[in-house]
């Protein structure tokens, strides 16, 4: 399963060092782990998000969750007053 980094990668045809020049900053090592589905730090995604343009909602769901409306975790149960 790719990941959003990944899938950015590959579907621009970016090598992994093409990928971590157009990050800025981010060691190649820290990309490829990225890419291959190491959790990626909350910063790291900022500057993802920042640099390659991919929406931190596909970069870290669980941190900034989608806006659409389409998370798949359900809402909180309302309590009885």
């Amino acid at each position: 399963m790719k990941n959003a980094l990944e899938t950015f990668r590959t579907t621009r045809g970016l090598t992994y060092r093409e990928l971590t020049e157009a990050c800025g900053g981010r060691s190649l090592n820290a990309v490829y782990r990225h890419c291959k589905g190491d959790k990626i730090a909350a910063e790291s995604a900022v500057v993802y998000s920042r640099n390659l343009g991919i929406p931190l909602s596909e970069l870290r769901p669980d941190l900034w969750p989608p806006e659409d409306g389409t998370s798949s975790s359900p809402a909180p149960a309302k309590e009885a007053v």
